[in-house]
C-alpha cells in the first residue's frame, strides 16, 4: 500500500531535545536518558513509513518553511517515562513505563487530532543485566509502534490494510531499530541509559 500523498512535519522544541531525564534504577541508582533526542529517529521513521515526505521543524512559526514545504499536519509528541528494579544489587531498571501523547495541527496552527498511548516493559533481571537499556528500548519500541497504528487509523480508510510503506522498500521494523547495544555504564551513582 502506497504513502498517504501529504507532506508532514513534526516538532520536538530544542529544550526537549537537550531535557535529560532521571528515574529510579535498582540498589538506590538513578538511570539518565533523553528520551526525546533519543526518540526522534523512530517518531521520523513511523511518520516516514505513512506519509509522503517528511521534516523536522525547529519552530511552528516558521510559517515559510512549512508553506514551502507544502506540509499539511505537524506532529508535536510528549513522552512521559519512568522505571524500577526488582533487584537491590543490580542496578539496570527491570521494569520501564512510557507515557506517549501526540497532538497534530494543521499548516493554519489549528489542532485536529490528539491521542495517548501507554506501554510496559516487565523482564528478567538477567536480560537487564545484558543489556542495560532493554526495558527503556522494549517499552519505546511497543509505545511507538501503538501510536505508528492510532495515526494509522486516524488518516487511512478503515478497510486498508495494515501494511506500512517504508522508504527502505520493506516495512519498517521498529524493534530492529532499537536493539543496538550500547554500553551505558559510567561507573557513577547515575547511568546512562539510551533508548536507542
Amino acid at each position: 500500500m502506497p504513502r498517504i500523498e501529504k507532506n508532514v512535519g513534526y516538532f520536538i522544541s530544542a529544550d526537549d531535545l537537550e531535557k535529560q531525564v532521571k528515574t529510579p534504577g535498582g540498589g538506590g541508582d538513578k538511570v539518565k536518558y533523553l528520551p526525546y533526542k533519543e526518540s526522534e529517529p523512530v517518531l521520523k521513521a513511523i511518520l516516514s513509513n505513512l506519509f509522503f515526505n517528511v521534516y523536522p521543524i525547529s519552530s511552528l512559526n516558521d510559517t515559510q518553511f512549512i508553506n514551502s514545504k507544502n506540509i499539511s499536519y505537524i506532529f508535536i509528541p510528549e513522552i512521559k517515562t519512568d522505571s524500577s528494579s526488582r533487584s537491590m544489587w543490580i542496578w539496570p531498571p527491570s521494569d520501564f513505563t512510557v507515557i506517549l501523547s501526540c497532538k497534530v495541527i494543521d499548516s493554519s496552527g489549528e489542532m485536529t487530532w490528539k491521542t495517548t498511548v501507554n506501554s510496559e516493559a516487565h523482564l528478567g533481571l538477567p536480560a537487564v543485566h545484558k543489556d542495560f537499556s532493554l526495558a527503556g528500548k522494549v517499552a519505546i519500541t511497543q509505545a511507538f509502534s501503538k501510536l505508528q497504528d492510532e495515526i494509522h487509523k486516524k488518516f487511512y480508510d478503515q478497510n486498508t490494510d495494515n501494511y506500512y510503506y517504508s522508504p527502505q522498500g520493506d516495512s519498517y521494523n521498529l524493534q530492529e531499530e532499537l536493539t543496538d547495544p550500547i554500553d551505558s555504564f559510567d561507573g557513577q551513582d547515575d547511568y546512562s541509559l539510551p533508548l536507542k
